[in-house]
């Protein structure tokens, strides 16, 4: 077990964890300049990183080899212009849990596996989140509310993998591909000027948007078979682009509104549907 603090300017602390149960946490406290390195290799392991009222600093979470259980714990609060990194790699069952606060945080979250859970909650100004899962039933939970300029982006590769996203905010973006079999996405969005881009591919995938506000964007697209799609949007002023490319799709759009736009497009298949309601 390793716990350690480190305060000022240009502060870090580097562990290096090699064996089964091992427990580390590090953090940064009113720091400038500080960087936090975690490094586990080795199953059930838990590593803990933490910023408070820190600026231009970074933090980074490795956890490798982890063949039964790593649980992975974050939390930014106040700080600006901070890099956050959790690589989980050759390892199932891992938790993931992130926290973020302040402005100008970019957030960036690896796993590689099967079972594999995060959840991320960020009510930052002007912030980023990045996520790639690769494996399968990996799911990821993705909450950004309550602030301005925002993006999000997944991508999943693989078989019955899941993205929940809700943002809410003035000019917010969220990204989503997932590659493989029976993948889910469902994306939530309220505010201003926000827009969902989205692209699937393979067979049994299912998309579902719900929009609320204006001026609101979504563009979906889909390639392979089988594949659904579900866009709502309530709001003036509103547009959503789909395209499906392949057999057996279907398609259900319903904008409610004034000066809503629907472009629908479905190329080369057979046994496709379409509902468009405004």
């Amino acid at each position: 077990m390793v716990e350690e603090t480190a305060g000022n300017i240009g502060s870090s602390v580097l562990i290096f964890q090699f064996y089964r149960d091992d427990f580390a946490t590090a953090s940064l406290v009113a720091t400038i300049d500080g960087t936090l390195d975690i490094f586990q290799d080795g199953s059930d392991s838990y590593g803990g990183l933490a910023q408070f009222a820190s600026v231009s600093s970074s933090m980074t979470l490795r956890q490798t080899n982890n063949r039964h259980f790593a649980f992975a714990f974050a939390s930014q609060v106040d700080s600006l212009f901070n890099d956050l990194l959790i690589i989980q790699r050759l390892s199932d069952a891992n938790i993931t849990s992130i926290t973020q606060t302040g402005a100008f945080n970019t957030l960036e979250l690896r796993q590689n596996g099967g079972g594999n859970n995060a959840a991320l909650e960020q009510s930052a100004l002007s912030s980023n989140i990045d996520i790639r899962q690769t494996g399968t039933t990996n799911q990821i939970t993705g909450s950004q509310l309550g602030a301005e300029f925002n993006s999000m982006n997944s991508e999943q590769f693989l078989i019955d993998n899941v993205v929940v996203i809700n943002q809410g905010g003035l000019l917010i973006s969220a990204t989503n591909e997932q590659t493989g079999l029976q993948n889910v996405a469902n994306i939530e969005q309220a505010g201003t000027e926000v827009d969902i881009f989205t692209r699937q591919l393979g067979f049994d995938n299912r998309a579902t948007f719900e929009q609320a506000g204006e001026p609101l964007s979504i563009s979906s697209r889909q390639f392979g078979d089988s594949n659904n799609i579900t866009i709502t949007q309530s709001g003036d002023s509103n547009s959503a682009f789909s395209l499906q490319v392949g057999n057996n799709h279907t398609k259900e759009i319903t904008q409610t509104g004034s000066n809503g736009r629907a472009f629908n497009f479905q190329i080369g298949g057979e046994s496709n549907t379409d509902v468009i309601i405004q």
